[in-house]
């Protein structure tokens, strides 16, 4: 997958500002609409890092059209994870915070403000199948 990054936008972290063009409703809601997603059994699971920190337990991930039309990826941490992330986002301040999956980088973005709650969306260059298929990796396993 290629991981060219040319705009990144993160709840509460600066982002560029793309053009506005109209997005059909029925493209929003078709994403915002899927139920949660599951990991199938033949799909390795995903190991998230940011800022060198390591995200052990599935995550809630979906990958999204934002209002503009750009595909993004909401991940909402676990509670344990979500406190652990808000420390780091604090500490860290001014600098970058790579995020990484299974060790490539995906992006590292300059972190403007603390992340608080545990929700976060990334967006930048890439797809929604990219995305989509990130969001999967790091989805829980599916019931047997």
């Amino acid at each position: 997958m290629k991981y060219a990054l040319t705009c990144f936008a993160l709840v509460l972290l600066s982002g560029c500002n793309p053009a506005q063009q109209e997005i059909p409703e029925a493209v929003i809601n078709d994403v915002m609409e899927k139920p949660p997603l599951c990991r199938p059994a033949d799909v390795p699971a995903g190991k998230l890092e940011i800022g060198g920190m390591a995200f052990e337990e599935p995550l809630d991930s979906i990958a999204v059209i934002e209002e503009y039309g750009n595909p993004a990826l909401e991940i909402q941490f676990g509670d344990q994870d979500a406190a652990a992330f808000t420390q780091l986002t604090s500490d860290r301040i001014g600098l970058t915070l790579e995020f990484s999956l299974d060790g490539e980088v995906l992006m590292a973005p300059r972190l403007m403000d603390p992340i608080l709650g545990g929700n976060v969306r990334v967006s930048g260059n890439f797809t929604r199948a990219e995305l989509e298929d990130i969001a999967v990796r790091l989805a829980p396993p599916c019931a047997e």
